[in-house]
């Protein structure tokens, strides 16, 4: 099988002729001697073997710019399946034998054919050429010189991939003139699949002196049918996965919890699991290791009850250790700091005025959310700037104060990179349905831990290494 994308010096042009904006001048060969190189589904098949209903991603994503992506493909059986080209959220389905292109993917729009006949009688076998163009509004889509569609658009930045399955389509060639840059498929490291577990969610990701510890809450059901919660754990060192381990938090059965290091010893603050999702108290352990933890004292939270970020704990000036939190204080929510030092533990609110879900943002800063309003500020400033959703993001440095890293769309079904001046996304990480997300460093590497997967948000707890 052959598959290439290229980036091509020559100026993106509209269907009708019109040129748009010029492209990059590299050119960028993904497949070689019949393989693909990080062309896989999220389950690790290649581009030979996707399995009906997945995508084989392949190891790029396009920006929020025109770009004019050519695909030359050949569908060995028309049955309907989906087979087709996955772009911008969504798949251009090529199977159908009716109908030259069928849409898939909510952010398309309604699932539907593209035409209302075939120009040409479906034939297994031979290559189908189709061109798909995006010029910053509309998305137009043709099938072997016959325009099919031209879809108003409010973006359509995301990977590309092959739509299975395998056995009904071939992808001999693929190019892109445009806004490209690599970006690896994330990997799973926790799974709903993984024995009598139902779900993984709010996963940590927490950097020591060599390794990068992830932790996720785990959600299982008993006999009787009530709930009972547990924590899994894996290593990251030097770039590899250790085995998935359980925590044992003596007898707590937790809601959240949040991890750090600081400069001795790993600790963890832990939230009871409530019906409020709230606490007046936390439980802190510790470990030298990661894996096993021992008890060390209480956290009151007195009369605001409190609930953790699923975010990793920050170490400032040495050895002071900050967890972030929401408290709730005579019925109004504020973004707070659970912070430990010299010993002790204290409670700070980082606003006096409506706030929560703070995050990380730079060596003293938090992120603080507008209580129900995609609308955010960094501390100590109080200047509120839009936000992509009200999903938990990641922020990551660079300019104009930086990036977040977060879910986005109808039902948070993208992981996107967007910057905080504009609020606009302007990369997709990862196309599927996504919740909170937390980010680590190590050895000058970033790494992002979040609930994602193919169906539902908590499907898996996925680890994405972002480009540097």
């Amino acid at each position: 099988m052959l598959c290439w994308l290229s980036l091509t010096a020559s100026a993106v042009a509209d269907t009708d002729g019109k040129p748009a904006a010029p492209a990059p001048q590299d050119t960028i060969a993904l497949v070689k001697d019949g393989a693909c190189p990080g062309a896989i589904t999220l389950h690790g098949s290649t581009l030979d073997a996707i399995p009906a209903g997945e995508v084989a991603w392949l190891p790029w994503t396009i920006g929020e710019g025109p770009f004019r992506l050519e695909a030359t493909l050949v569908v060995d059986r028309f049955a309907s399946e989906g087979a087709g080209i996955a772009i911008a959220g969504g798949i251009l389905a090529l199977d159908d034998p009716e109908h030259d292109v069928v849409l898939r993917g909510s952010r398309l729009g309604p699932p539907g054919p593209l035409a209302e006949l075939r120009s040409l009688p479906a034939r297994p076998g031979v290559p189908i050429r189709v061109i798909a163009q995006w010029d910053g509004r509309k998305l137009k889509v043709s099938s072997d010189g016959t325009e099919v569609a031209s879809l108003a658009l409010d973006g359509a930045a995301g990977r590309v991939g092959l739509a299975g399955p395998s056995a009904s389509v071939r992808l001999l060639e693929c190019t892109v003139a445009g806004q490209v840059k690599p970006l690896p498929v994330p990997s799973i490291i926790f799974s709903a699949a993984d024995g009598v577990i139902d779900e993984h969610r709010d996963p940590i990701a927490a950097a020591g002196p060599d390794t990068i510890e992830l932790f996720a809450v785990t959600v299982s059901t008993n006999d009787d049918g009530s709930l009972i919660h547990g924590v899994r754990r894996r290593t990251l060192r030097d770039g590899v996965l250790g085995p998935p381990q359980t925590v044992v938090l003596d007898s707590l059965d937790p809601h959240r919890i949040t991890v750090g290091h600081d400069g001795a010893g790993w600790v963890m603050l832990a939230q009871p699991n409530s019906a409020q999702q709230l606490s007046t108290s936390l439980s802190v352990f510790t470990s030298s290791d990661g894996a096993s933890w021992t008890p060390a004292g209480r956290i009151d939270a007195g009369n605001a009850p409190i609930r953790l970020v699923a975010t990793g704990m920050q170490r400032r000036d040495g050895s002071v250790l900050e967890a972030a939190a929401t408290r709730v204080v005579d019925g109004t929510p504020r973004a707070c700091v659970i912070r430990r030092e010299s010993g002790r533990w204290t409670i700070t609110d980082l606003a006096t005025q409506p706030s929560c879900d703070p995050v990380p943002a730079g060596p003293t800063g938090y992120s603080v959310r507008v209580p129900r309003m995609p609308e955010r500020w960094i501390t100590p400033q109080a200047q509120r700037q839009a936000c992509p959703s009200t999903a938990q993001p990641a922020w990551l440095p660079g300019p104009d104060g930086g990036s977040y890293l977060l879910g986005n769309g109808p039902r948070n079904d993208r992981l996107v990179m967007a910057p905080i001046a504009s609020g606009r996304p302007t990369w997709v990480y990862w196309d599927g349905p996504v919740g909170s997300c937390c980010t680590a460093q190590h050895a000058g590497s970033t790494w992002a831990i979040f609930e994602g997967g193919e169906r539902a948000p908590r499907e898996h707890i996925l680890l994405l290494k972002l480009p540097e």
